[in-house]
């Protein structure tokens, strides 16, 4: 199915090294940043050293800003200062990285702002394969954390913003949140569909994550699981791909809002830094959720900001298919069955896993994305689905129709 289309972790919003922090942002009164809003990830386009264009991922779960490969950096003499290990979402796998000298970024509306990055030393392109373009990084969040952040998500701008007047935040509901390595941190409160007795999580509040809401799960927590519960690849860890299962939550809480029926990502974690960090976090609130609203992060008072838009808990749209697609192949413009849900339509129908899509109904790839697929693939169910494939250099063709998976 296509879980991770839209609904994935980002592996990096769990970066676990020490490094001092990168010092504050001074500049304007208020300042706009224009972002490019794709498969429930918030892009920056920025250029590194006035020479180099960059499309990073806006996070909030990253406690430090990031590069996917170091051939952006390489170019630069003496550039490197020291190595360290980066460990993602998944908890389990370490990579190397080297950490730079300051180096020049700039972003529009802001300017240049001199950054140290983390560079892995061995290149990783799951995000990109999962979004649909190259991605070439991260850049975290907690850099501006002494402004006001606001993320405008309707209207694709993050505003920075030194002082806010109190008229304004009146028309906000206020969240407690903490902060560990500069990541914001929320108590929710959650019931499953087996058990009637709400459970109180800490959860990263992660704009670096393009899902809903993701929970560990194993013997350090006490969550029950859903009895209906769809088997998937729940995004791209440094180890690979992340296996989990997709259900719905009986109903999730979380300042003065209520989510019922809430498409729930569910990942078991029994790793020895699991055991460690069970006591501070115990899942992810990605995207999917945060952008039913306007979000404003005060690091400073340590407080959350939710502006909710209208039927902002109306359910999220799942795949009917049984499909999970990544692009790959130059430019990412070629579209692989990853993935395959037993007994699902497309399986049933003879779909197999490594199948390069031609056309779906009458549209051919050339004029597909990512995001058109899953939305296609997610459609009412009932809706007939035709889909041309390439399979050994045979052209296939296949007909199925839609249903409710959850």
């Amino acid at each position: 199915m296509n879980l991770l289309v839209k609904k994935t972790i980002f592996y990096t919003c769990c970066l676990c090294f020490f490094l001092s922090n990168s010092g504050p942002v001074f500049g304007a009164r208020s300042i706009r940043i224009p972002f490019r809003y794709v498969q429930s990830f918030i892009i920056l386009e920025v250029n590194l050293e006035g020479i180099i264009p960059l499309k990073l991922i806006f996070d909030t779960g990253a406690e430090h800003h990031l590069l996917f490969e170091s051939k952006y950096t390489d170019i630069f003499k003496d550039i490197y200062s020291r190595e360290v290990k980066v460990l993602g979402s998944d908890l389990q796998q370490e990579m190397n990285a080297w950490v730079t000298k300051p180096l020049n970024l700039f972003i529009e509306g802001m300017g240049d702002v001199s950054l140290p990055l983390l560079v892995l030393q061995k290149p990783v392109t799951g995000v990109s394969e999962i979004i649909g373009e190259e991605i070439h990084g991260i850049l975290s969040a907690a850099h501006f954390k002494n402004y006001f952040i606001e993320i405008n998500y309707s209207s694709h701008i993050i505003l920075l913003h030194e002082k806010l007047k109190e008229e304004k935040l009146k028309k906000y509901e206020s969240c407690s949140m903490h902060l560990y390595r500069n990541k914001p941190y929320i108590t929710v409160e959650m019931k499953t569909q087996e058990d009637n007795t709400a459970v109180k999580l800490n959860l990263l509040v992660d704009t670096g994550a393009g899902l809903s809401l993701l929970i560990y799960t194993g013997h350090q927590t006490n969550v029950t699981l859903p009895a209906q519960l769809v088997p998937g690849k729940l995004g791209s860890g440094i180890g690979g791909l992340i296996n989990g299962y997709v259900g719905r939550t009986k109903s999730f809480d979380f300042c003065a809002f209520q989510f019922p029926e809430l498409l729930t990502y569910f990942q078991e974690l029994d790793t020895e830094l699991m055991e460690r960090e069970k006591d501070r976090k115990q899942g992810i609130i990605g995207n999917q959720i945060l952008e039913r609203f306007r979000v404003i992060f005060d690091y400073n008072h340590s407080v959350v900001y939710f502006k909710s838009i209208k039927n902002y808990n109306a359910q999220l749209r799942f795949d009917r298919s049984g499909i999970t697609c990544l692009a790959g192949g130059p430019l990412l413009k070629n579209f692989y069955v990853s993935h395959l849900v037993d007994n699902s339509p497309a399986a049933n129908a003879g779909i197999k896993e490594g199948d390069l899509i031609l056309k779906l109904n009458s549209t051919g790839a050339d004029y597909l994305n990512l995001n058109t697929i899953q939305r296609r693939l997610s459609n009412k169910e009932g809706k007939r689905i035709r889909l041309k494939v390439l399979r050994e250099g045979k052209k296939l063709e296949f007909t199925f129709t839609l249903k409710d998976l959850l």
